[in-house]
């Protein structure tokens, strides 16, 4: 494991300075003072990631992630009927695109071998689940305010020369989905 702590060259980046890391015992990696180079013509910036406590979900504070056994949430070591987890919020920002692709495909795996023990709720059509949603006060974001949300991120990010910026918290999506006063 490394990570990489300098770039160096004259008005444009020839070499990439990265630290071998080891496992600190915690999930984590700590540096261990050894360096290599590796020669480079370009250098692609990571946004980064941290996964956020949701109320009421159970979540690691120290590795940022919901707790999990083969993707399902747990809660004081039992797992929680019909709660499950995929992706970097399960495991941390790791992986690759193949990653995350075998690592949903666990969590199906799971939620299907459990499908026969999981609640049904008595709906008996597509109306039924519509009037629960109005009732229990969720705002329903359909294929319109999508297309909202969708033409308002790629908006802001044409002003930033980007093809989209994400907007990140649930007030501004739905605004961009028209579903609250401005």
């Amino acid at each position: 494991m490394a990570r990489p702590v300098e770039l160096r060259g004259d008005n444009r980046v020839r070499e990439v300075v990265v630290e071998r890391t080891e496992l600190d015992g915690s999930g984590g990696a700590k540096g261990t003072g050894e360096t290599f180079v590796i020669a480079a013509d370009l250098v692609v910036r990571s946004v980064g990631y941290r996964g956020l406590a949701l109320p009421g979900v159970p979540f690691d504070e120290d590795r940022n992630v919901i707790p999990h056994v083969d993707g399902r949430v747990q809660c004081d070591g039992a797992a929680v009927s019909g709660e499950y987890v995929a992706g970097w919020i399960k495991r941390g920002p790791t992986g690759i695109i193949g990653t995350n692709k075998k690592d949903a495909a666990a969590t199906v795996a799971s939620l299907l071998a459990d499908c026969d023990k999981l609640p049904v709720a008595p709906m008996s059509s597509p109306s039924d689940f519509d009037a629960w949603l109005t009732e229990s006060g969720k705002q329903v974001v359909d294929n319109l305010g999508w297309r909202a949300i969708d033409s308002a991120e790629r908006a802001l990010g044409a002003g930033k020369d980007r093809d989209r910026t994400t907007i990140q918290n649930t007030e501004d999506l739905l605004k961009a989905a028209k579903l609250t006063q401005a």
